[in-house]
């Protein structure tokens, strides 16, 4: 049976006798690292940790210092990885969840992950016991960056697709090339000054020769230009030389 391993480190996290009771299910392993700067369990306490007996444990570091726990949850984290294989376990099915503030785990629990295991670190006991975001395993992991990755990557051909959907005015055909254009399309033509400029730099159209351009549809009475807007001639158009 896969477990769930909760190291809890109680010289930076204290949980509350009412997050014991959390511990439920039968696939949970409570661990709870002490050291000589630790504070005394009550009576109330000690009742709350042995109505779990089996499935939480004490260990005492007996070394006082300033990562003395955080080195001691580190080795007993890979004793209990090496524990479990050699009793049968399959590699990378158990859970692993840390309950500490300190910053230190973070290169342990990216070795524990590189290894195939869910691991992650909290900062409360009833988070670690369910309340809070379950392991990501290394596999969602790289399947969710790569779902991501593939998105990303189709979008791409989309994007050709509505560029090339638009062909841009070849540059030598000019006046002759945009009035095609715009007879062809009639229901999508620029309706704005603004627009239009963006309708043109679009086809390929220097920003610089916009208004020139706009100019020489006015000339050609394709259209003409009322403040903002742009109103178009009924059909047939014709350029004048």
């Amino acid at each position: 049976m896969p477990l769930t391993h909760i190291l809890v480190d109680f010289d930076n996290k204290q949980p509350a006798i009412a997050e014991l009771a959390g511990l439920s299910r039968a696939s949970q392993r409570l661990w709870i690292f002490t050291s000589p700067h630790s504070g005394k369990f009550n009576a109330a306490y000690v009742q709350a940790l042995l109505a779990h007996e089996g499935r939480a444990q004490l260990v005492h570091c007996t070394k006082a210092g300033n990562n003395a726990v955080d080195l001691h949850i580190a080795l007993h984290l890979g004793r209990l990885i090496a524990d479990r294989a050699a009793g049968g376990a399959p590699a990378g099915g158990d859970e692993f969840v840390v309950v500490s503030a300190d910053k230190d785990f973070v290169p342990v629990l990216e070795f524990v992950r590189a290894l195939g295991y869910a691991v992650r670190q909290v900062k409360s006991l009833k988070e670690a016991l369910g309340a809070g975001k379950s392991p990501v395993r290394p596999k969602e992991a790289a399947a969710a960056r790569g779902g991501a990755a593939t998105a990303k990557a189709a979008a791409k051909p989309a994007a050709a697709r509505k560029a090339a959907a638009t062909p841009p005015v070849p540059k030598a055909e000019g006046l002759q090339a945009v009035i095609e254009s715009l007879r062809k399309s009639p229901d999508r033509r620029p309706a704005s000054v603004a627009a239009l400029g963006k309708w043109l730099v679009a086809r390929n159209l220097p920003a610089g020769e916009v208004d020139a351009l706009i100019e020489q549809l006015a000339a050609a009475q394709v259209l003409r230009v009322e403040g903002k807007k742009v109103m178009y001639s009924p059909e047939p158009w014709t350029t004048r030389s």
